[in-house]
C-alpha cells in the first residue's frame, strides 16, 4: 500500500467535505458545461489484482476505482489514462468500455471501462490520493461501494472470457 499523507490536503479535504453535498455538485457542475462526465476504470495488473484508490475528494472515505471528469475535447478513454497516470503515475492500456450509467437529477454521465496496467508499481500518488493498493477480485476491501464492486464482476468476468478466447 501506498499511503499520501499531507497536512495542506487533510485541511483542503475536511474544508471540502465541510461543505454541503448540494453546494459540492454546484461547484463540480458549475466548473464543467452542461453536464458532469466521469470516467471509471476497472485496472488490473498480471496478477488478475484489480487497483483501487482512497481519493481525498470522497465523502464516503473508502475505497473507490480510478476515475475523474473529462476534459472539453477529450475522449473518454485518454481522459481515464489521464487520470490513472496523474492519480497514480501508472500507465494504463487496452481498454474497453464496459459500462454506462445516467445520473439525470445531477446532469452527470459515468462511464466505467475495464483495461490492464502491465507495470503495476512503482504508484506515485498525487495530491488527490490518499492511498493505493491492489486487490485480488475476491477479496475487495471493506469499504469499496456495490456501485464499483458490479463492475469489478463483470470485468473480471470479460477478462476471464477473453483469457478463454485465446
Amino acid at each position: 500500500m501506498v499511503q499520501n499523507t499531507s497536512r495542506g490536503r487533510a485541511l483542503a479535504r475536511r474544508l471540502w467535505l465541510s461543505c454541503p453535498p448540494g453546494l459540492r455538485r454546484t461547484a463540480v457542475a458549475g466548473l464543467n458545461d452542461r453536464f458532469t462526465v466521469a470516467v471509471l476504470g476497472v485496472f488490473f495488473d498480471p496478477r488478475g489484482r484489480v487497483l483501487l484508490l482512497r481519493h481525498l475528494w470522497h465523502a464516503r472515505d473508502g475505497w473507490a476505482l480510478p476515475s475523474g471528469f473529462i476534459e472539453a475535447r477529450e475522449t473518454p478513454e485518454a481522459g481515464l489514462l489521464r487520470e490513472l497516470r496523474e492519480e497514480t503515475g501508472l500507465e494504463g492500456e487496452d481498454l474497453h468500455l464496459l459500462e454506462a450509467r445516467t445520473i439525470a437529477a445531477r446532469k452527470h454521465l459515468e462511464l466505467f471501462f475495464w483495461g490492464s496496467v502491465a507495470t503495476p508499481e512503482p504508484v506515485i500518488l498525487n495530491y488527490e490520493i490518499r492511498e493505493a493498493g491492489w486487490f485480488a477480485p475476491d477479496a475487495l476491501p471493506a469499504g469499496l461501494s456495490e456501485a464499483h464492486r458490479g463492475p469489478i464482476a463483470e470485468a473480471r468476468t470479460r477478462v476471464q472470457a477473453e483469457v478463454s478466447r485465446c
